[in-house]
C-alpha cells in the first residue's frame, strides 16, 4: 500500500500513522532468491524466503509512505511498519 504526499520531503506527524490520506494498493511480484540473489552462508538455511517487489511509477517531488500487508491462508492479516521514501525528479545519466 502506498500514500503519496506531493511536495513533502520529510515525514510529518500525519505520515507516521496508517489512518488518513488515500492509500493505493499495488500488486507485488515474487522473485525467488536464486542465482546471484541466493544466500551464500554456511551452512545454508533450511528454508529460504522469496523476495517481493513492486514498482511505483509517475511519482516525482513527493514523499511516499508505504507498508506491506500480508494475508495468510487462514485470512489473518499483518501489516509491516510504515516506511517513507522521497522521490525526486528523474535525472538523466
Amino acid at each position: 500500500m502506498i500514500r503519496i504526499s506531493p511536495g513533502r520531503k520529510v515525514p510529518a506527524k500525519a505520515n507516521k500513522v496508517y489512518a488518513g490520506g488515500i492509500w493505493k494498493g499495488l500488486s507485488m511480484k515474487r522473485v525467488p532468491l536464486t542465482g546471484p540473489l541466493a544466500p551464500t552462508t554456511g551452512p545454508l538455511p533450511e528454508y529460504i524466503a522469496d523476495l517481493f517487489q513492486a514498482n511505483v511509477t509517475g511519482v516525482t517531488q513527493s514523499l511516499v509512505d508505504y507498508y506491506v500487508q500480508a494475508v495468510d491462508s487462514l485470512g489473518n492479516i499483518r501489516n509491516s511498519s510504515l516506511q517513507h521514501v522521497y522521490v525526486a525528479n528523474k535525472v538523466a545519466l
